[in-house]
């Protein structure tokens, strides 16, 4: 990404069964960490004010999903807080499949984490002028 853009991002959790969708944003500028609901999962998007490293954690129903932690490089201007800053979000899901959308009134539940997919070019990097 570059500074001063949107990052964005979606984490699939079709067919993954409902459970806490946990997204992490650490870096060297404080971030604010959006969230909505869309078709295939949920869509985030952050916009970072200093360059560098920053680590983009996913956790569904407490594990880790594939490929998580994420490092994306953050380009352009900007200067770093001096501390290591963070942004989080928690969301409970609701059972999604590729055709429907239901809500899960039971409370026992199954989460399968290894069916959580995230994509998207915030999650590695972005060109400047360019949303990503």
């Amino acid at each position: 990404g570059h500074t001063g853009n949107v990052c964005k991002f979606v984490v699939s959790t079709v067919n993954a069964g409902s459970g806490a969708l946990a997204v992490t944003v650490e870096g060297p500028s404080k971030v604010k960490l959006d969230c909505r609901e869309v078709e295939e999962g949920y869509e985030f998007s952050y916009t970072p004010t200093a360059p560098g490293d920053y680590l983009i954690t996913i956790r569904y129903a407490g594990v880790h999903i594939a490929g998580s932690p994420f490092k994306a490089k953050i380009t352009g201007d900007g200067h770093a807080s001096g501390f290591h800053e963070q942004a989080s979000v928690v969301v409970e899901t609701v059972t999604k499949t590729s055709t429907t959308t239901r809500f899960s009134g039971i409370q026992n539940f199954q989460s399968d984490a290894s069916k959580v997919v995230a994509n998207g070019a915030g999650l590695k990097t972005a060109y400047p002028g360019n949303p990503s």
